[in-house]
């Protein structure tokens, strides 16, 4: 297999997952034959290390998007499996940054489920691996949410102080995972206890 026909699979797969939701009714089906195909090429397909990679990163890309999909029309068990799928492929791709931004949807699909403590043991799990220090950011803000909805309000707090910690040191090492490009000052500025007027960090968390 060579990199064109990598590079053709990419292009159309990139149209599909950044098609306007409006279309989703005609792009749905496509992107879950793309995951087919794509995941067939890995299976049977010959291919150089570094064309695997690619596959596997497309494979990761596709797993995720389809995930939302299956979690939009509230089929929660194919959502997981293919957010399991998409970590997986991240992994095979030795992409650890891509794989830990699929356990954040992970955590909020417990959180949506009422199980915050599964959420939380998620999120911990991710945050033991080396990580770019912005994607440690949001899962601790993931985190936080977690702890709120469990009445830890300490435990919260503290993560919340974490993901700031994180969200600082992020500023000048370079390009960060681009599922975190929502990340922002004025998101840490929302969570800050001494902003006036503000509600406290845990009674944040229990509303977001």
């Amino acid at each position: 297999m060579d990199a064109d026909l990598v590079g053709s699979l990419e292009s159309t797969s990139r149209n599909l997952t950044t098609a306007p939701t409006a279309q989703r009714q005609y792009t749905a089906p496509l992107l879950d034959d793309q995951l087919q195909i794509v995941t067939g090429l890995i299976d049977k397909g010959r291919y150089n290390e570094q064309v695997g990679e690619r596959l596997h990163l497309l494979a990761a890309s596709l797993a995720h998007t389809v995930g939302w999909h299956r979690f939009d029309h509230g089929q929660h068990a194919a959502a997981a499996r293919f957010w399991h799928a998409a970590v997986h492929s991240a992994h095979a791709a030795d992409d650890r940054d891509l794989g830990a931004g699929v356990l954040p949807d992970l955590a909020y699909q417990a959180l949506w489920l009422q199980d915050p403590k599964l959420s939380a043991t998620i999120l911990e799990r991710a945050l033991r691996r080396p990580l770019h220090t912005a994607a440690r950011s949001v899962l601790y803000l993931r985190k936080a949410r977690a702890h709120a909805a469990l009445g830890e309000e300490r435990t919260c707090t503290q993560a919340l102080a974490a993901a700031e910690r994180h969200f600082e040191a992020a500023a000048g090492t370079g390009t960060a995972p681009a599922w975190c490009a929502w990340m922002s000052h004025a998101v840490m500025w929302s969570v800050n206890l001494y902003q006036p007027g503000s509600v406290s960090r845990f009674r944040y968390c229990l509303a977001a």
